[in-house]
């Protein structure tokens, strides 16, 4: 995460050595819970959502690499799928639901039919 907001200099050594102290604070503490409290918290762990943290910084690179990726799949997709469709509901298409929730630009924005359609 530190990586993701390009510190540099002082300010990226300040956030690293936060980073290590919290995870050394989050170590003690559990290190030194007696019985009783590790069962609380074993107890509470059960009522609390588990989130994940990022552990190394996403780059540009591998942003572009998968973007490359899915525009790929959607030309394939796309070309294979949605020429010339005559699906009726077009609403219930999976193909559909799974490029809007890709980001996928669509092919024809002012459609009354599905954008992602293709008419040739």
């Amino acid at each position: 995460m530190i990586e993701s907001f390009n510190l540099t200099g002082e300010w990226k050594r300040k956030a690293n050595t936060i980073a290590t102290f919290a995870e050394k604070l989050m170590y003690h503490v559990i290190e030194h819970l007696d019985e009783e409290q590790r069962k609380q918290l074993t107890r509470l762990v059960n009522h609390y959502e588990v989130k994940t943290v990022q552990t190394s910084a996403y780059t540009k690179k591998e942003e572009e690499e998968s973007d490359e990726y899915l525009n790929t799949f959607a030309e394939y997709a796309i070309g294979g799928a949605c020429t010339n469709c005559e699906r009726e509901d077009y609403k219930k298409c999976d193909l559909r639901t799974a490029l809007i929730h890709a980001g996928m630009p669509v092919f024809d924005e002012c459609s009354e039919c599905c954008p992602y359609k293709v008419q040739t």
